[in-house]
Protein backbone atom coordinates (compact mmCIF):
# COMPACT_ATOMS: atom_id res chain seq x y z
CA UNK A 1 0.00 0.00 0.00
CA UNK A 2 1.28 3.47 -0.88
CA UNK A 3 1.93 5.92 1.94
CA UNK A 4 -0.64 8.67 2.22
CA UNK A 5 0.16 12.30 1.70
CA UNK A 6 -2.05 14.97 3.14
CA UNK A 7 -2.12 18.71 3.49
CA UNK A 8 -0.57 19.36 6.89
CA UNK A 9 -1.18 22.57 8.81
CA UNK A 10 1.27 23.89 11.37
CA UNK A 11 -1.65 25.10 13.49
CA UNK A 12 -5.43 25.16 13.41
CA UNK A 13 -5.34 28.81 12.33
CA UNK A 14 -3.00 28.45 9.34
CA UNK A 15 -4.38 27.86 5.87
CA UNK A 16 -3.33 24.62 4.15
CA UNK A 17 -3.52 26.46 0.81
CA UNK A 18 -0.61 28.26 -0.79
CA UNK A 19 -0.65 32.03 -1.25
CA UNK A 20 -1.14 31.43 -5.00
CA UNK A 21 -4.33 29.43 -4.41
CA UNK A 22 -5.63 32.00 -1.93
CA UNK A 23 -4.93 34.81 -4.43
CA UNK A 24 -6.77 32.88 -7.18
CA UNK A 25 -9.73 32.36 -4.82
CA UNK A 26 -9.83 36.08 -4.00
CA UNK A 27 -9.66 37.02 -7.70
CA UNK A 28 -12.42 34.53 -8.52
CA UNK A 29 -14.65 36.02 -5.80
CA UNK A 30 -14.15 39.53 -7.23
CA UNK A 31 -14.88 38.36 -10.80
CA UNK A 32 -17.92 36.41 -9.57
CA UNK A 33 -19.30 39.43 -7.75
CA UNK A 34 -18.69 42.00 -10.51
CA UNK A 35 -18.91 40.10 -13.81
CA UNK A 36 -20.68 36.78 -13.16
CA UNK A 37 -23.49 37.35 -10.64
CA UNK A 38 -25.18 40.50 -12.02
CA UNK A 39 -25.74 39.07 -15.54
CA UNK A 40 -29.19 38.24 -16.99
CA UNK A 41 -30.31 34.65 -17.70
CA UNK A 42 -29.40 34.67 -21.42
CA UNK A 43 -25.75 35.53 -20.58
CA UNK A 44 -24.93 31.89 -19.78
CA UNK A 45 -22.25 31.75 -22.54
CA UNK A 46 -20.53 34.74 -20.85
CA UNK A 47 -20.58 32.97 -17.48
CA UNK A 48 -19.23 29.77 -19.05
CA UNK A 49 -16.44 31.81 -20.66
CA UNK A 50 -15.52 33.30 -17.25
CA UNK A 51 -15.44 29.79 -15.77
CA UNK A 52 -13.15 28.69 -18.61
CA UNK A 53 -10.81 31.60 -17.89
CA UNK A 54 -10.50 30.24 -14.34
CA UNK A 55 -9.69 26.71 -15.50
CA UNK A 56 -13.09 25.04 -15.72
CA UNK A 57 -13.08 22.29 -18.35
CA UNK A 58 -16.05 22.71 -20.67
CA UNK A 59 -17.22 20.53 -23.54
CA UNK A 60 -20.29 21.40 -25.55
CA UNK A 61 -22.78 24.01 -24.40
CA UNK A 62 -23.66 23.85 -20.69
CA UNK A 63 -26.00 26.24 -18.87
CA UNK A 64 -24.89 28.06 -15.72
CA UNK A 65 -27.34 30.30 -13.85
CA UNK A 66 -26.15 33.69 -12.62
CA UNK A 67 -26.75 32.92 -8.93
CA UNK A 68 -24.61 29.74 -8.91
CA UNK A 69 -21.77 29.73 -6.36
CA UNK A 70 -18.67 27.74 -7.34
CA UNK A 71 -15.80 27.49 -4.86
CA UNK A 72 -12.96 26.34 -7.16
CA UNK A 73 -13.81 26.67 -10.87
CA UNK A 74 -10.49 25.05 -11.84
CA UNK A 75 -11.75 21.80 -10.26
CA UNK A 76 -15.00 21.69 -12.25
CA UNK A 77 -15.85 19.96 -15.52
CA UNK A 78 -19.07 20.74 -17.39
CA UNK A 79 -20.14 18.57 -20.32
CA UNK A 80 -22.66 19.26 -23.09
CA UNK A 81 -26.07 20.43 -21.80
CA UNK A 82 -25.11 20.12 -18.13
CA UNK A 83 -27.10 22.61 -16.09
CA UNK A 84 -26.38 24.38 -12.81
CA UNK A 85 -29.70 25.85 -11.68
CA UNK A 86 -30.41 29.07 -9.80
CA UNK A 87 -29.01 29.44 -6.26
CA UNK A 88 -27.17 26.11 -6.45
CA UNK A 89 -23.73 25.85 -4.88
CA UNK A 90 -20.76 23.70 -5.85
CA UNK A 91 -18.37 23.51 -2.90
CA UNK A 92 -15.71 21.53 -4.71
CA UNK A 93 -12.46 21.06 -2.85
CA UNK A 94 -12.12 17.91 -4.96
CA UNK A 95 -12.84 17.59 -8.67
CA UNK A 96 -16.52 17.62 -9.75
CA UNK A 97 -17.71 16.51 -13.19
CA UNK A 98 -21.23 17.16 -14.43
CA UNK A 99 -21.80 14.73 -17.29
CA UNK A 100 -23.95 15.25 -20.38
CA UNK A 101 -27.51 16.36 -19.64
CA UNK A 102 -26.93 16.41 -15.88
CA UNK A 103 -29.23 18.91 -14.17
CA UNK A 104 -28.53 20.35 -10.75
CA UNK A 105 -31.81 21.92 -9.67
CA UNK A 106 -32.27 25.23 -7.88
CA UNK A 107 -30.90 25.59 -4.34
CA UNK A 108 -28.94 22.31 -4.44
CA UNK A 109 -25.68 22.12 -2.48
CA UNK A 110 -22.95 19.87 -3.93
CA UNK A 111 -20.00 19.20 -1.66
CA UNK A 112 -16.93 17.28 -2.81
CA UNK A 113 -13.55 16.78 -1.21
CA UNK A 114 -10.63 14.50 -1.72
CA UNK A 115 -10.05 11.50 0.52
CA UNK A 116 -7.08 11.91 2.80
CA UNK A 117 -7.40 8.76 4.88
CA UNK A 118 -7.89 5.28 3.39
CA UNK A 119 -11.05 3.36 4.06
CA UNK A 120 -10.10 0.07 5.70
CA UNK A 121 -12.25 -2.95 5.08
CA UNK A 122 -11.49 -5.29 7.92
CA UNK A 123 -13.42 -8.47 8.48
Amino acid sequence: MKPLTSMQQSSAYDSPWSWKTRAALALWQIVWMLLFRPTPKFFSPWRVMLLRLFGCRVSGVPFVAASVRIKLPWKLTLEHRACLGPASEVYNLGHVTLRQRCTIAQEVYLCAARTIFPVSRSR
